[in-house]
């Protein structure tokens, strides 16, 4: 968890939880303990937060005709709580 934490990438925009990556880059030593309790809880009773499910979905376009599917590419936004 730690480790995952510390790769994120500043500078990304926010996922869905409004949280920016620098605010859990600068409190990784604050908050990787806790996420892996609740992270491991989780994973002990098999329920999960819906919050964390969820990914934004942002079609992006390429080039070419903006009527045609191919010419997006898909970018999914999610929770930095998925690092674990």
């Amino acid at each position: 968890m730690l480790k995952s934490l510390v790769m994120l990438k500043g500078g990304k925009a926010p996922g869905p939880d409004g949280l920016p990556t620098n605010l859990a880059k600068d409190a990784v030593t604050s908050i990787a303990n806790p996420l892996i309790i609740i992270s491991n809880a989780c994973l002990t009773i098999g329920i999960v937060q819906n919050v964390w499910k969820f990914t934004k979905f942002t079609p992006i376009f390429n080039s070419g005709t903006q009527t045609e599917k191919i010419n997006f590419r898909p970018i999914l936004v999610v929770n930095f709580c998925k690092v674990t």
